[in-house]
């Protein structure tokens, strides 16, 4: 009955936004995606800050529906459903049934609620379940002595988790840290027992084998993932992208301490429950505690204090899991002051915990798909950006180049159209950096090498374009592109109802229009 109410439940909260239309990451995603189809590679040919195994998760969702531009977000709803069901398992098997329920209602409302960034099929909601199986490796070195498996197991995985995102990095330092030790206590338990002298070289051998074992396992993932990377350029443009750019980016104002309290002000005045749930721990504290404890602060520091929502999603479950076994222990302390049963003080610690954190999102489950699309999306380009594919689809050829100037390349997806540069998104040129510069230099260069047949201005790139301290010299330069060698033609102009796409839009309502396509003129 249990499992009925949560399938429930998971589909309430997702049945009016699985078909909403792509925001600009999945976006990205979704084009690199087509790349990968048409034999050319993320990065090189389209400049992409996120490890490539959220292009392979894109890629295989539209193997499966080519037609279904939302099936990356069914493939991460399965993602989400796999990842609670390896939230239990690991539950049960560390601190019985009255943990791994509890834990399990908790976190489907945290990581599914409608109205969060969790609707969306960010690179975080994939890369639960790697995340969830790599700790599974370290239940499994607890619960038995299948130590290959259980360090082969974390190894792979962990490395899948790594290459969704670098953020699972302060996680599965933990986790193999935590799988190191219990290693070494088991052995040096394991001696006493049997009352052999304790040898601290062969309990450091047997730490070493398993810590060969995870790498093996990570280096065969690892190998399967990026050999194609490795193979065209030896891993340069990868690097570049993920590695180089996002030092860059990590040291902007996305991430401090402001942008982390706009987040988590949030959670703690709507989420206050969960953060009062987990100090039931330290009642009777346990040595196996402290790693459950020490995987969710690895969690917060993952996050790097950004202030995007999905940074927060790989904690989620470990909070989940903590505020479960904080509820078991308010449970029994109940027991013994009051004489409460301890299973109907769980439910209803429980079933209080999941309507505090739901009751500000669930009237989002009964709104119809284009209210909440309107609500979700308001002030943002996502919902023009479908119509605006199919219009250059129209007036382009399949072998024609197109130019997004703004960060929208959900716009280059739906037009099953090839972009002019590989910047598909504006943050290379407009965030300041070393690099704005040198990379706005490399977009004049490519435009004018590949002369886009259509150029879609985004209203608001024009702020990012200009900022302070960003160079000023790839703009004047598609402006004067844009007055000397393109047309004005269609445009979005938002209104009352959402907005009206309009033809040849004239001076007076250019200014108000959130989209503008220009198509280059015939010589």
């Amino acid at each position: 009955m249990a499992i009925v109410a949560l399938v429930l439940l998971f589909l309430a909260f997702r049945w009016n936004n699985f078909a909403l239309p792509l925001v600009r990451d999945e976006g990205e995603y979704a084009y690199s995606a087509h790349l990968l189809k048409d034999n050319r590679l993320p990065y090189e040919d389209a400049f992409l800050q996120k490890p490539p195994m959220i292009v392979y998760a894109y890629a295989l969702a539209y193997a499966i529906a080519p037609s279904a531009f939302w099936a990356p977000r069914i493939l991460a709803h399965i993602c989400v459903a796999l990842s609670l069901a390896a939230l239990w398992w690991i539950a049960r098997l560390e601190f019985g049934t009255r943990v791994a329920w509890p834990t399990v209602w908790i976190a489907l409302p945290m990581v599914t609620l409608p109205a969060l960034e969790q609707f969306t099929a960010n690179t975080e909601m994939f890369m639960l379940l790697p995340l969830l199986l790599a700790t599974f490796g370290y239940v499994l070195l607890r619960k038995n002595s299948r130590e290959v498996w259980a360090w082969l197991l974390a190894g792979s995985f962990g490395a899948a988790a790594f290459w969704f995102k670098y953020t699972a990095l302060p996680i599965l330092l933990v986790l193999f840290g935590g799988m190191a030790i219990q290693t070494l206590m088991r052995h040096i338990d394991r001696a006493r027992v049997t009352g052999s002298s304790i040898q601290l070289l062969k309990c450091a051998g047997v730490v070493l084998r398993g810590c060969i074992l995870a790498l093996a396992g990570a280096a065969l993932a690892t190998t399967a993932i990026i050999i194609p990377f490795l193979w065209r350029d030896g891993g340069k443009h990868l690097w570049e992208c993920t590695v180089q750019f996002n030092r860059l980016y990590a040291a902007s104002a996305t991430f401090s301490g402001e942008s982390f309290w706009i987040c988590v002000g949030p959670m703690l005045a709507q989420w206050w429950i969960i953060f009062l749930l987990p100090l039931g721990l330290f009642h009777h504290w346990r040595r196996r505690d402290a790693f459950w404890v020490i995987m969710f602060l690895a969690g917060w520091l993952g996050t790097g204090g950004s202030v995007y929502g999905h940074y927060y999603i790989p904690l989620l479950p470990f909070w989940a899991l903590l505020s479960a076994c904080g509820i078991s222990k308010a449970a029994d302390l109940g027991r013994r002051w009051f004489s409460w049963p301890g299973r109907w003080t769980r439910c209803v610690l429980t079933a209080a915990a999941f309507c505090l954190i739901s009751r500000s999102h669930l009237p989002w489950i009964s709104i119809s798909p284009d209210e909440f699309a309107a609500r979700r999306y308001a002030g943002l380009p996502f919902i023009e950006a479908q119509p605006a594919g199919k219009i250059v689809a129209q007036i382009t050829k399949p072998s024609d180049t197109v130019y997004v100037a703004g960060s929208e390349p959900e716009i280059l997806f739906y037009a099953h159209r090839r972009c002019a540069t590989r910047f598909v998104i504006a943050y290379p040129l407009t965030l300041p950096s070393p690099v704005a510069f040198g990379y706005q230099r490399e977009a004049i260069t490519a435009f004018e090498s590949n002369k886009p047949a259509v150029v879609i201005f985004v209203q608001n790139a024009t702020s990012w374009l200009l900022q302070k301290e960003t160079p000023n010299l790839f703009m004047p330069f598609l402006q004067k592109a844009l007055e000397t060698e393109y047309q004005r033609c269609d445009g979005f102009v938002p209104g009352v109802g959402g907005g009206v796409w309009k033809a040849q839009l004239d001076d007076s309502e250019a200014p108000n229009a959130s989209l503008i396509i220009f198509q280059r003129k015939k010589l």
